[in-house]
């Protein structure tokens, strides 16, 4: 069996290189000829000055100014995650557990802090919803949505957790972030 197949490859090997088809090469020397007057195009529109500073400002406006622009909001909401686990805060005595590393519904593990009595609620394997307490905090502009909710878990290190619940059946999965936020000088 395995010499048939030698045979084969052989005998296949051997009929693609004998082929010297010329249509092949002719083909590659027409699509250089268009791909080189399409550059010389190309090349003219991005020697002009004016092209060159528009995407320059416009980088500038579109990007670098919504990284830097913040905005002062109060935050305040509830999430509901999977506890994976609980730790105690080494920093502090290494007894007492004090951190919780969560997963939020199809997201990859984070870790929060806790007061002790929260902490002491909670059970690993669990799916629990977290309430936040209201804070008022500087966020970047590009973290604020559309009908006053924040799109990013990067807050997690900057909000205090005021009471941990069983989650209602409509606060899990897609629905698990609720952290919302309104301007501070208006109100909810």
């Amino acid at each position: 069996m395995k010499k048939l197949y030698a045979i084969i490859t052989a005998a296949l090997l051997l009929c693609g290189c004998t082929q010297n088809d010329n249509s092949v090469t002719e083909t590659a020397v027409s699509e250089s000829v268009t791909s080189e007057a399409v550059m010389e195009d190309v090349t003219s529109v991005t020697d002009n000055n004016d092209y060159e500073q528009g995407y320059e400002q416009g980088y500038a406006d579109g990007y670098l100014d919504g990284a830097t622009a913040k905005k002062t909001v109060t935050v305040y909401g509830s999430f509901t995650a999977v506890v994976r686990s609980l730790m105690p805060d080494y920093v502090l005595d290494g007894h007492t557990n004090r951190v919780a590393v969560i997963t939020l519904f199809q997201e990859e593990p984070c870790v929060i802090c806790l007061d002790e009595n929260i902490c002491s609620k909670l059970e690993v394997g669990e799916i629990y919803t977290f309430e936040l307490s209201e804070r008022t905090m500087e966020l970047p502009v590009y973290l604020l949505g559309k009908n006053y909710y924040i799109y990013s878990e990067s807050i997690l290190d900057r909000i205090r957790i005021q009471d941990v619940r069983a989650p209602a059946e409509d606060e899990e999965g897609l629905n698990c972030w609720r952290v919302k936020y309104y301007e501070s000088d208006n109100e909810k």
